[in-house]
């Protein structure tokens, strides 16, 4: 599934967060979080920005909210 993907900064350095978004015309960001994201990338949810997060988790979480707001768990691999 194709999703819009917003950042935000706080004291000039990116925050974990991710808020997602799908690419549907019915689509916006949440009052709450009108302020202060910034557009980033439109990926499919099973890309590698997500971390080990399962794509169906997030397509689920979408479909429930409208949106979702993704902290992407990334293991250290080295």
């Amino acid at each position: 599934m194709q999703v819009n993907v917003f950042i935000t900064r706080s004291e000039g350095q990116l925050q974990s967060d991710l808020l997602v978004l799908p690419m549907s015309p019915q689509s916006a960001i949440p009052p709450k979080y009108r302020t202060g994201w910034t557009y980033y990338a439109t990926v499919d949810t099973g890309d590698r920005m997500f971390g080990d997060l399962d794509a169906l988790a997030i397509e689920n979480e979408l479909a429930a909210a409208g949106f979702a707001i993704v902290t992407p768990q990334t293991p250290d691999r080295r």
